[in-house]
């Protein structure tokens, strides 16, 4: 029997002032349960921010159905001040945190700063330290979604090769990641088991939407994907106005009709 890979469709966070999604009046401490009866995922910005403390990622894996998934973005001081160098204890306390999410962590997003050039010894290392510290907390190495910005990830060469071919080794999937600013993937690169899309807005960045047409397209290709029985995560990021969740519904209705365009109030 054929397996198709499962598709999990929402938006870069729950906690904005959108009047049109969210009911009036509704407390901001139970939007993440009103939003997890629409979408069966969200990604978790506030991580980049702030290392997540225990009791709230354990409020969010109790205000969450079971089937319910969490893509946590990587704390920026592994990221961005320690370019994912000397990472091994905040990495161990992000991981730590994860897990308490058990069967509802999804992907970790590995998103490095504009500036951060092609570096493969330095991805490498940082492979190798995490699958060292999933080991030493005895669970599974984690699946990462990298997006990067620098175009020397993109050019074609020798280096970028080595790069898709130590993802591929890893099961690290390359983000798609669509804006206007920065560079997008040429022919969609399968480097894992699953596909992790990211949509910052078609113009202005945050805060401009997508059309149907576009959306369509996507659409055709997430069904693809699952036909090859790869999961796929998708994240919209343009959260001005309201258009994440608007876009996100509508994909949503596109791929599974029906599922979960609507509350479950």
């Amino acid at each position: 029997m054929r397996t198709f890979g499962s598709v999990h469709i929402g938006t870069s966070g729950w906690s904005y002032n959108w009047d049109a999604f969210y009911p009036p009046g509704l407390p901001a401490s139970e939007r993440l349960r009103f939003f997890s009866r629409c979408f069966s995922t969200t990604e978790v910005n506030s991580t980049f921010y702030h290392m997540p403390r225990v009791n709230t990622v354990e409020k969010w894996r109790d205000d969450t159905p079971s089937a319910f998934v969490f893509a946590l973005k990587l704390n920026r001081r592994i990221t961005h001040l320690k370019r994912l160098r000397d990472i091994q204890d905040p990495l161990r306390e992000f991981l730590s945190r994860a897990i308490i999410l058990g069967f509802k962590q999804g992907p970790l997003l590995v998103q490095l700063p504009p500036r951060f050039a092609l570096d493969v010894p330095c991805l490498r290392d940082f492979l190798e330290v995490v699958n060292d510290l999933s080991r030493e907390l005895r669970i599974p190495f984690p699946r990462l979604a990298l997006e990067t910005r620098h175009p020397s990830w993109y050019a074609s060469s020798d280096e970028s090769n080595e790069m898709m071919a130590l993802l591929k080794t890893y099961q690290v999937a390359f983000v798609f990641a669509h804006s206007s600013r920065y560079p997008y993937p040429r022919g969609e690169p399968i480097t894992a088991g699953f596909v992790y899309l990211r949509f910052h807005g078609p113009k202005e960045l945050f805060a401009s939407k997508y059309e149907d047409g576009f959306l369509e397209n996507t659409a055709d290709k997430i069904k693809a994907w699952q036909r090859e029985g790869l999961d796929v995560y998708v994240y919209f990021n343009n959260d001005v106005h309201g258009y994440a969740v608007e876009n996100a519904m509508t994909l949503q209705e596109m791929v599974n009709p029906g599922e979960r365009s609507l509350p479950l109030v």
